[in-house]
């Protein structure tokens, strides 16, 4: 991937060189144009002086008497910038062509070795954004798997590593969830946790984690992302764990478990980081008919029984009830209440919601009915 030596570039290129000499410096682009000088009246001219060395491929010295027959030109030393055998510019020292001359060498090192690190800056930007673009299209599902496949084997990823998929969520204020997106990113793109790591949205992030074992016990890497991310004022980071296939055209399932465990547990677990698929699978794969007029006569017994349950007792109770079943004396001693009671509350609790608590169909209907409620 070729360099461009645009303005901000070689901007950067006047600063580092004036440190190292008392002259003033310009930076000319490949056409002979200055993008940068440390005297902002030139920016914008071209420089004949830049352009014989251009032409010539070499270093131009011009003195006042040469200086003066060409335009947009003042004494001085011109030396051609180049990157990997490539002219990209010129970069030219102000002054006595015998004074500055001895100073040439060692500004088109340091300039040269700005535009190296530029170089592989931008390499290592261009391949995190390929792998982002490939985590993408591989949670969603869209692309071919040989393409996929293709892909992978430039990137040099391992389709054959079993992985599954997490969805970070920051929620919050926009400078706070920002930075903690902005950290996140860095430092799990950056190979800390072994993952690959794309940004779905400005508040969600795809983690792809190289072991199905993140599917039970999340890695301590990404719980100390967790902690330090809680830390920002006004902002909520969860993470929710899919589930895991062997399989790795499977990905798109196991995204798909991840975002709607996220989804279900910011209503469910509002105060709780860490989710998962395995603690809370019912919720998550019932949320699939929250559009559904199917989840309307699902949930109409417990609409039922909201609507006979003032004071809310009577939901509480049943949540406990199932939370403990069948075992109902250790339900009691959690309300706080007595056998009796509870009794009548789950007589109350039959005759509202119009569902028996001891037969296995009616039963599994209230459950279901309580988990989309």
């Amino acid at each position: 991937m070729a360099i461009e030596l645009d303005a901000e570039l070689a901007q950067r290129i006047v600063v580092r060189t004036t440190q190292i000499i008392d002259y003033n410096v310009n930076v000319m682009n490949a056409d002979g144009r200055i993008i940068a000088s440390g005297d902002s009246r030139r920016l914008g001219q071209v420089h004949d002086g830049a352009l014989l060395a251009i032409a010539k491929g070499d270093t131009v010295l011009l003195d006042e008497a040469a200086a003066a027959r060409l335009s947009g030109v003042r004494p001085g030393v011109n030396l051609v910038l180049s990157h990997q055998q490539q002219l990209v510019g010129v970069i030219g020292l102000t002054g006595d062509p015998d004074q500055v001359k001895q100073f040439g060498l060692l500004v088109k090192m340091a300039a040269e070795l700005i535009i190296e690190q530029a170089q592989a800056w931008q390499q290592t930007q261009w391949g995190h954004r390929q792998k982002e673009e490939f985590v993408l299209q591989w949670v969603q599902g869209h692309t071919d798997w040989p393409v996929l496949v293709d892909w992978a084997r430039q990137l040099q990823v391992d389709l054959d590593r079993p992985r599954v998929a997490m969805v970070m969520g920051v929620d919050g204020d926009d400078p706070g969830r920002q930075q903690v997106m902005g950290e996140a990113m860095d430092r799990l793109a950056g190979g800390e946790s072994g993952a690959l790591v794309a940004m779905q949205s400005l508040s969600e992030l795809v983690i792809l984690h190289d072991t199905l074992d993140a599917a039970e016990k999340v890695p301590r890497s990404l719980l100390r992302l967790l902690t330090v991310a809680d830390r920002t004022p006004g902002v909520q980071v969860r993470l929710a764990v899919g589930q895991a296939f062997e399989d790795p055209r499977r990905m798109a399932e196991s995204y798909q478990t991840a975002r709607q465990t996220l989804q279900v547990g910011r209503r469910r677990h509002p105060d709780q980081s860490l989710l998962r698929f395995a603690d809370d699978p019912l919720p998550v794969l019932l949320s699939q008919l929250e559009q559904d007029w199917r989840r309307d006569a699902l949930v109409a017994p417990v609409q039922r029984l909201l609507a006979g349950d003032r004071q809310g007792h009577l939901l509480k109770t049943l949540r406990q009830y199932f939370q403990d079943y069948p075992d109902q004396q250790r339900c009691a001693r959690q309300l706080h209440i007595h056998r009796n009671t509870l009794r009548y509350r789950l007589n109350k609790i039959e005759q509202l919601s119009g569902c028996s608590l001891t037969e296995l169909d009616s039963l599994m209907q209230l459950y279901v009915a309580l988990a989309l409620a």
